[in-house]
């Protein structure tokens, strides 16, 4: 059975991508009003010395991809596919046989 968040909850691991400073050390999901949110943590050492959790709730951003330039084909590396359609369709062919219809 897997894990299903309820409202409130919140779940929270180590970042192993952390390539700067900046990075979180820690990130997760929480659920608040029904709605999923990213948590990200940071460690941080009080004036005393005890270190202690620094924190920020965010909607998740989409990530997006920079193809370039879609009218220049020098600069746009979104991948074109191309297919071939048939010219004309002769006849429609149903897959269910006309007599299993429940009808």
């Amino acid at each position: 059975m897997a894990y299903e968040m309820k409202e409130g909850d919140f779940s929270l691991f180590k970042n192993t991508k952390k390539t700067e400073e900046s990075h979180p050390d820690y990130t997760g999901k929480c659920m608040v009003n029904s709605k999923e949110l990213r948590v990200a943590a940071w460690i941080k050492k009080g004036e005393s010395g005890l270190a202690f959790f620094s924190g920020r709730i965010s909607e998740f951003q989409h990530k997006t991809e920079n193809i370039g330039d879609p009218l220049n084909p020098e600069t746009n590396s979104a991948k074109i596919y191309e297919t071939q359609i048939p010219a004309q369709v002769d006849e429609f062919t149903n897959p269910i046989p006309e007599d299993d219809l429940p009808f």
